[in-house]
């Protein structure tokens, strides 16, 4: 199981986007407890406590995750999952 991308601000961001969002200090990093270290970094250098501007945790997105491009056709579905910063594809239907 791999992180392809991340959820924050009610959009989808890849991992390019998330991690210079992090450089510039768009994230506070807020442990749920005191055992909680603040510098375990996931494997894009993500914080595992980073918040985003809303105050809301910063969701990975794994390549075992069902996206919203996983819906039939008849249901409307199949539309590429999309970085809402730079547009780049996250997911893409299967089949």
């Amino acid at each position: 199981m791999r992180v392809i991308g991340y959820t924050y601000e009610a959009d989808y961001h890849c991992p390019d986007c998330a991690k210079a969002r992090h450089a510039a200090g768009g994230f506070e990093c807020k442990p749920a407890s005191v055992a909680d270290d603040v510098n375990k970094l996931d494997e894009w250098d993500i914080p595992y406590c980073a918040h985003d501007g809303e105050g809301n945790l910063i969701h990975p997105i794994f390549s075992t995750d069902e996206l919203p491009c996983h819906i039939p056709a008849e249901a409307g579905g199949y539309s590429p999952v999309a970085c809402g910063d730079c547009g780049a594809v996250i997911a893409e239907a299967e089949g």
